[in-house]
């Protein structure tokens, strides 16, 4: 299973590798710097961030991240970064000293915007504030290029849930160089934090990942300027990517940071990204929601029709009686191998297609941050357990999803009405978190068809003539050159995929593939009128799994014959699982303070933690969530 992160937007303490910074100067001969020698007011730049050497620094925070951020960096060094113009508080711990300090942002320009974005300061190799002077000799600062013909290099960093594994991060970087001399020989970095592991393969564009150094890192030849920010003709720098996810041993709520990071070989400076910072969840269930809210339950059929041979057979005239598109005989038989007459045929699709709006069951998915022991269970309105979904089992992180027809422990199907799902977790520290949320459980209600069709040989009276007008309506039947539909003759298996292909909205496509070899051996006994709709059925036709319509051993079709009770059973059971556009109502419940992201929409629940929104789901669309906090 999957681990699944949620991303917040704050600041908090960072950890790089020492190359990743040049070396700074030292402000006595121990080069270590204590504390309580540090000026009560720092003044910082928004262009440049300030690099302080404190030995045994263990921890630094700011009480207002959105004026500055501090970084710990390797080899007991701070970096601070103005944001916005202003005055915060900041607090440093060493060993078991303690001191505050007062932040002051007052200068520097921003930097240049990207896509309505601010981009990433420089951090550059600058004198340190407790020092009187620079070094001097080979330690010295070099002399950088004239500013008209200076690179400028800069990077951001972006995180995104994958698209396709919520137990995984994304990270990307985008970069280039602003300035008017040439950026070349560089080396682009991200060093891991030991919360994450780098998922293997993932780097992009040639990225390598150095296990040694917990580092990712891409050699670039130039950094090339982006067309869409300085209006020039140009090539943009293409975006590197690559994917981590928690640490096996991550059980409990983290912060986790990330810098990404620029060397230039005409530059000795390092140029950093922004920041991005997001946490695991501080309750292990931080999501549960059904998709759809709503099903129709079966009827319970208390003794299944005896005769039927087959899974897929037993399976589809199960489900069938069950939504009572089709019925057994007195004695409980089926008669599998009897033929299918065209009335009964047209009636087993009406019925079907009206099925389309409600499925008959539903998928609940549980999003857990970290292992917990996980419980359960479907509820009445009594608060009686119904069903047992799942009881006392350990699941990992990530995204458990199950599925619920309706059917009770007892093995009979609940009665329709309303339903409550109640899930309960608890980590590996005891600490238990619970959500709940509703279910609708509708009764299978067929419409009352009725109506005459325009076909000579079919009376008002007769009990099919509703259904034939409807299929006639909607286009499923087209009946004889003579003006019949013969109601009483079997059904042929070209009949039947003509009938189901226009049932799924598919006559046009049907057309443009007329007269199309479709591979069967005996393809030349298909009537030529035919031949679309078998290509549509037996290659492109919407449908779950397998083939809506399959030929015989021996890759024969056998078109003209007429089709049994079960091969009619299946292909409506395979019709009413399509795969089609359907606007689903998804309903559930989050954490305090969670974002619920299901296919790129952005979810959020009210004020009692509750969400119910509607979601378009695509055909063979893989569902992807994640779940993210402000």
């Amino acid at each position: 299973m999957r681990k699944s992160f949620v991303i917040f937007a704050a600041a908090v303490l960072a950890h790089a590798p020492s190359h990743l910074l040049p070396v700074i100067a030292q402000s006595d001969s121990t080069g270590e710097t204590s504390v309580s020698e540090i000026s009560r007011t720092l003044h910082l730049s928004r262009s440049a961030p300030k690099i302080l050497q404190i030995a045994g620094i263990t921890k630094v925070e700011v009480l207002d991240p959105n004026i500055a951020t501090p970084t710990i960096l390797s080899d007991n060094r701070v970096a601070i970064q103005g944001r916005t113009l202003g005055k915060t508080e900041m607090t440093f711990w060493r060993d078991d000293q303690k001191i505050s300090v007062t932040l002051v942002v007052e200068s520097g320009d921003e930097a240049v915007p990207v896509k309505g974005e601010s981009a990433p300061a420089r951090v550059e190799q600058e004198t340190p504030l407790l020092a009187e002077a620079a070094p001097s000799g080979e330690n010295a600062q070099k002399e950088q290029p004239a500013a008209d013909a200076s690179p400028a290099p800069w990077a951001k960093l972006a995180i995104d849930p994958a698209p396709d594994n919520p137990g995984q991060i994304l990270l990307t970087i985008r970069y280039g160089n602003r300035g008017d001399g040439k950026a070349t020989d560089a080396v682009i970095r991200n060093a891991l934090p030991p919360e994450l592991e780098y998922v293997e393969g993932s780097a992009t564009n040639g990225g390598a990942y150095d296990a040694a150094n917990r580092e990712v890192a891409w050699r670039v030849d130039e950094l090339l300027p982006d067309p869409r920010d300085l209006g020039i003709g140009g090539k943009e720098s293409p975006a590197i990517a690559f994917r981590v996810k928690p640490s096996s041993s991550l059980d409990t709520p983290s912060k986790i940071m990330n810098v990404a990071t620029i060397e230039v070989a005409e530059l000795e400076a390092i140029f950093a990204s922004n920041t991005v910072v997001w946490e695991t969840s501080t309750s292990a269930l931080t999501a549960v929601f059904a998709m759809p809210e709503s099903f129709v339950v079966k009827r319970t059929i208390m003794m299944p029709l005896l005769d039927v041979r087959g899974e897929e057979y037993q399976n589809a005239v199960d489900r069938l009686e069950g939504l009572g598109v089709v019925d057994g005989y007195p004695d409980r038989t089926f008669r599998p191998d009897g033929f299918v007459k065209r009335s009964e045929a047209v009636k087993m699709v009406v019925m079907g297609a009206d099925l389309k709006d409600h499925k008959d069951a539903t998928r609940i998915t549980i999003v857990l941050s970290r292992t917990a022991k996980l419980m359960a269970v479907i509820k009445g309105t009594d608060g009686k357990v119904v069903k047992t979904l799942v009881k006392n089992q350990q699941q990992p992180a990530g995204d458990h999803t199950m599925g619920w027809d309706g059917r009770a422990d007892s093995g009979e199907y609940v009665p329709p009405g309303m339903y409550t799902y109640a899930i309960d977790a608890v980590d590996a520290k005891g600490g238990k978190s619970s959500l709940t949320g509703t279910l609708a459980v509708l009764p299978v209600e067929h419409p009352v068809i009725a109506g005459a069709p325009t076909f000579q040989d079919v009376l008002p009276a007769d009990w099919y003539a509703g259904y034939v007008a409807e299929a006639e309506d909607r286009s499923y039947v087209k009946g004889y050159p003579d003006g019949t539909f013969r109601a009483q003759r079997n059904l042929s298996r070209v009949e039947a995929t003509a009938v189901v292909v226009r049932a799924l909205g598919q006559e046009e496509q049907a057309q443009k593939f007329a007269g199309r070899d479709v591979g069967f051996v005996d393809a030349n006994e298909i009537p030529l009128w035919a031949t679309g709709y078998v290509a549509v059925a037996s290659m492109t036709a919407p449908k779950a799994g397998n083939q809506l319509i399959v030929g015989y051993p021996g890759n024969t079709f056998l078109p003209q014959n007429p089709i049994r009770r079960t091969e009619a059973a299946a292909i409506v059971s395979r019709f009413v699982d399509r795969n089609m556009k359907r606007l689903q109502i998804v309903s559930g419940a989050l954490s305090a303070g969670a974002t619920l992201t299901i296919n790129g929409k952005a979810i959020r629940a009210d004020a009692q933690g509750q969400f119910r929104v509607p979601i378009d789901v695509e055909p063979n669309q893989l569902t992807t969530i994640a779940v993210l906090a402000p």
